[in-house]
């Protein structure tokens, strides 16, 4: 089969988090399979040189998105033979980060319709359209209502994964037309609980949906978990199944090296963890202490990661012979927390 996942990011071009990690490690594993597999994101301007020099111009397209007439380029490279095609429109994504921007229902909803167009514009139909949590949940959505006459996109299944279902790309009801350029008759669809919700007219638009594993698949089905979707879950259960996020081996790999400053293995790993604790500790600036522990946190700041409990108990915690570091973007709140934090402590 022929697969196109959808996806606002993607290692190693653009990532925050899972998702991430998962849209650049699945493809390639499904490829080896013998499938056909493409990704197609935005091509954000945080992307790093080596990678951004590889990219080869596919097509120039323009095309009418609710009452605006717009238009992209589309870029392509090969990783790990999977095809990645990159959405180029500078005032969307040329922001120096990927989301928080005040006008991202604007960003992604042009980015979804992008994906759609460039399938017309190119010929390149998939068997599977593969979206990915709200920012794609559009390009689903699109193929079932404002492009479903057309007969080239008419046997296109669509498969949506559901990361993390707290963010649901919730926006005013008012901008159905001039925001996502949807018609009033599929206001239907994405209503809920007062407002367009993107996610759930992706779960009731799409022909099946994954999630990140089979126990959050059952666990969506109750109010605690789900954040208000339980009963749209509920009734979505006979094309819903789990499948647990794995990792990439090959990538996260100490003896392959990958990232890291020194390589090692299950004989060396206490020699080649202190050389990348040390050279670590020497990139950001702290003193390099073979004995003193030093913590570590990734992570995206938002109050479901456990960002509270940390910031409760981290002045207490950099008062004892102890380095931390943390590294991650996200709610502001935090980023603002945490700076104030590295000015009140040096060991931080």
């Amino acid at each position: 089969m022929k697969i196109l996942y959808v996806t606002s990011e993607a290692n190693p071009f653009a990532a925050s988090g899972g998702l991430g990690d998962v849209m650049g490690a699945l493809p390639a594993a499904v490829s080896a399979m013998g499938h056909e597999c493409e990704v197609i994101l935005p091509l954000y301007n945080t992307m790093k040189p080596e990678h951004r020099e590889k990219l080869e111009l596919v097509l120039d397209m323009s095309f009418n998105h609710s009452w605006r007439h717009t238009g992209a380029s589309v870029y392509k490279t090969v990783h790990n033979n999977v095809t990645y095609y990159f959405v180029e429109n500078h005032y969307y994504f040329d922001r120096g980060r990927l989301y928080g921007e005040f006008d991202d229902a604007e960003r992604f909803a042009f980015f979804s319709r992008s994906v759609v167009e460039f399938m017309l514009h190119s010929g390149n139909i998939p068997d599977i359209l593969h979206a990915n949590d709200w920012q794609t949940a559009p390009a689903i959505i699109y193929l079932k209502t404002e492009y479903a006459h057309i007969e080239l996109l008419s046997k296109v299944k669509t498969v949506y994964t559901i990361h993390n279902i707290e963010y649901q790309g919730k926006f005013g009801s008012h901008i159905l037309g001039d925001v996502f350029g949807i018609d009033s008759r599929y206001r239907g669809i994405l209503d809920f609980d007062g407002c367009i919700n993107l996610m759930k007219g992706a779960i009731i638009s799409s022909d099946f949906i994954t999630t990140v594993s089979p126990n959050y698949a059952r666990e969506l089905e109750h109010d605690f978990f789900a954040f208000g979707l339980s009963n749209i879950i509920k009734d979505s259960r006979h094309k819903m199944c789990g499948v647990i996020n794995g990792i990439d081996y090959g990538y996260f790999s100490p003896e392959k090296g990958g990232d890291i400053y020194a390589s090692y293995n299950n004989r060396t790993y206490k020699s080649g963890k202190a050389k990348n604790k040390a050279a670590l500790q020497a990139e950001v600036g702290l003193p390099v202490e073979a004995d003193t522990p030093l913590v570590v946190m990734i992570t995206r700041f938002a109050s479901q990661k456990g960002i509270d409990l940390v910031l409760h108990i981290m002045d207490e915690l950099l008062c004892e012979n102890v380095q931390v570091i943390v590294l991650g973007t996200g709610e502001k709140e935090y980023e603002d927390a945490f700076r104030a934090m590295e000015l009140r402590h040096p060991n931080f």
